[in-house]
């Protein structure tokens, strides 16, 4: 029996492969284009493409895959730092802007910091956006692994694993299966190959499909049982999402172009309309924008800035333009807004018939306009003005 100082952890493997650079591939040299740039909306390690939002690949518009700093996610293809997302976000927050908290590598909710479930070894819970240990890839298979949906042992050298997880053909890289760790050890016959996988004597990348790991171990067949090979992890998954062009709404991968199902390059999709925005392409991803840019001094018809001072568009400040005539009021042309629409209304503002105090969130103005919904803008409304403002 070996030693068990030798065996090396999940964890430690993932670190390592998250940790070292992919400088060191072969073809990837940063300051030339990737060999799949002219078809890969993400980026490429030689003639790979991948969706380039992961921190250790990460990159956009066929670039060649760069790994982030310690610490530092990719967000739309660049590595970023971090900042804080406003409490209405429900998922999780990296650089400053709002996720969806069911990705792998950016999981968690109540806009607090995004978890990198992978450096864990783990994947995030969909039903609690939380990091947790992988299921297992076949049933009643705690102490063995999975070739398939058949639980083998996994103390063989061509069979070795536990956990329930693929099992891996230890002898296909020259290395053995340790009976009591189940993981392969020895030397191998793959040279140096710090970041891919070993793979009949030879260095393979580790993204695909049929050569899937990382840190020199012998690469995984993921097509054997079903599975693509997790880039961010270079561990086979069952992930639907698995390089998914668009985005993923946790059972499937969909084009991520909707307003109520929006992002790019497998990451969790977004609800833009329930943050008052709509789903915009910009450069090579799809994210959510307020529904028209530069607005200021009108109102957004759909996804036209228009003057904001007719009684059917009336509105200012990138805000939604309300329709005073289907209300029998009018818009005010110098404020901008709808008046007229409730009666004696002087120092509140009209929601229907009604007049309300103008100082809430959700019904704001004053001398009896028509009230504003400020929260549809993700803004305020300031008890002092009664207008609605960017939150403090």
């Amino acid at each position: 029996m070996k030693p068990l100082s030798k065996h090396i952890s999940l964890a430690r493997v993932l670190t390592l492969t998250l940790s070292l650079s992919l400088s060191v591939l072969p073809g990837c040299d940063a300051s030339k284009p990737g060999g799949c740039a002219s078809t890969c909306a993400g980026c490429c390690t030689g003639e790979e493409c991948h969706p380039g939002t992961f921190p250790n690949i990460c990159g956009v518009g066929g670039a060649v895959c760069s790994v982030c700093p310690a610490g530092q996610p990719c967000v739309a293809g660049q590595c970023g730092g971090t900042s804080a997302c406003t409490p209405s976000c429900t998922g999780c927050c990296e650089v400053g802007i709002c996720q969806g908290g069911l990705a792998h590598n950016a999981c968690g909710s109540g806009a607090a910091p995004c978890q990198n479930c992978v450096i864990e070894g783990k994947i995030c819970d969909a039903a609690t956006q939380s990091c947790k240990a992988p299921p297992p890839l076949c049933p009643n298979c705690a102490t063995g692994c999975c070739q398939g949906n058949t639980c083998l042992s996994g103390n063989t050298d061509t069979a070795c694993g536990a956990l329930a997880q693929a099992c891996t053909d230890c002898s296909r890289s020259g290395l053995t299966c340790d009976v009591n760790a189940r993981q392969c050890l020895g030397g191998g016959v793959c040279g140096e190959c710090p970041t891919g996988c070993c793979k009949d004597g030879k260095c393979e990348v580790g993204f695909a499909d049929g050569a899937c790991g990382g840190a020199g171990r012998p690469c995984d067949d993921c097509t054997l049982v079903g599975h693509k090979c997790d880039p961010a992890t270079r561990y086979c998954s069952q992930n639907p999402c698995l390089g998914c062009a668009g985005c993923c709404t946790g059972t499937a991968c969909v084009t991520g172009d909707s307003v109520d199902a929006c992002g790019s390059g497998g990451q969790s999709c977004v609800n833009c309309t329930a943050m008052g925005r709509t789903c915009k392409k910009v450069g090579a991803v799809n994210q959510c924008e307020l529904a028209c840019e530069a607005c200021i001094g009108g109102c957004c018809l759909g996804q036209i800035c228009v003057g904001g001072t007719s009684d059917t568009a009336c509105g200012n400040n990138n805000l939604t333009c309300e329709d005073c005539a289907s209300r029998d009021a009018r818009c005010d042309e110098y404020r901008r807004t709808c008046i007229g629409g409730c009666p004696n209304c002087f120092t509140g503002c009209c929601l229907g018939l009604e007049c309300k105090s103008g100082t809430s969130n959700f019904a704001c103005g004053n001398d009896g306009e028509f009230c504003k919904n400020c929260a549809t803008r993700k803004y305020v409304c300031s008890p002092a003005t009664q207008t609605c403002v960017p939150p403090p």
